[in-house]
């Protein structure tokens, strides 16, 4: 108190709020898993078009049973990375949607595409029970957005993705290898 009056935190919507939790919460995975030894690489994405072709790149390089985890706020390019994706593997982006309220979207190309967004899910387990677990071990490819909200249902070796908003169309995108085969799969970016 100061005079008689309370000090307390500036008002800040609820949006802002996801937002700090959700970088602190990267920034903290970040850290666990250098430490581990995780293979990893920076990308700078200056615009939807540049996040498209990364996400195009990551689709070429794509083989059956590659599981993708994207991290980043609201408006952090995670929808445009998958569309991305899809092209890459030979699909239509114009086709792919954030999957938000149905969950889950499929999309037939080189590999399917099982694009799932956990952001309405009230617990992890939900993601198993929409068929996560046997997309993940199938003949396609899992692009999982809002990934942070399912983290302990998803495989150990996975590509994670942190798209972070560092300007009006700066993204800073990073690409975090957990395991040997999204090792392989970042080696294959050529980044």
């Amino acid at each position: 108190m100061q005079n008689g009056k309370r000090i307390g935190l500036r008002q800040c919507s609820l949006r802002t709020h996801y937002s700090v939790l959700s970088t602190l919460h990267s920034s903290f995975l970040h850290f666990l898993q250098r430490a581990a030894g995780v293979t990893e690489r920076i990308h700078v994405s200056q615009s939807a078009e540049n996040t498209l072709a990364l996400g195009e790149r990551i689709g070429r390089a794509a083989m059956p049973g590659d599981v993708v985890a994207l991290f980043g706020g609201l408006g952090a390019g995670k929808t445009v990375l998958a569309k991305g994706i899809l092209r890459g593997l030979g699909g239509d982006p114009d086709d792919a949607a954030s999957p938000t309220f149905t969950l889950l979207r499929q999309y037939p190309a080189r590999l399917l595409l099982h694009h799932f967004d956990a952001y309405r899910l009230a617990a992890p387990r939900e993601l198993l029970d929409i068929g996560a677990e046997e997309a993940f071990y199938g003949d396609g490819i899992c692009v999982i957005e809002w990934a942070e909200r399912v983290l302990e249902v998803l495989p150990a070796d996975r590509l994670e993705v942190h798209l972070q908003v560092s300007g009006e169309s700066l993204r800073e995108v990073r690409l975090s290898a957990a395991g040997p085969r999204a090792d392989a799969l970042l080696n294959r970016l050529g980044l």
